[in-house]
């Protein structure tokens, strides 16, 4: 799905421009379903394939977390 595509695309780029990896000790991927673990194997795979070392360097700072629906849309307005 192109959509879904773009829009993994779009969170690898704000993790990489937003997030300093030397300070931050844990990322929180959380959503309902298995979007995360989705996303997360998209991130990585794109992450080997460009090459991009902070995402690969801290690969286990990465952690998946379902979170339920009315949880996660309060969380997305913030």
């Amino acid at each position: 799905d192109k959509g879904l595509t773009k829009f993994f695309d779009d969170v690898i780029q704000a993790v990489l421009r937003h997030i300093n990896f030397e300070v931050v000790k844990c990322i929180i991927v959380g959503s309902p379903g298995f979007t995360k673990e989705q996303f997360l194997e998209y991130m990585f795979l794109e992450a080997t394939k460009k090459e991009l070392k902070p995402i690969l360097e801290s690969k286990s700072k990465f952690l998946p977390i379902h979170c339920q629906t009315k949880i996660y849309l309060d969380t997305v307005r913030l």
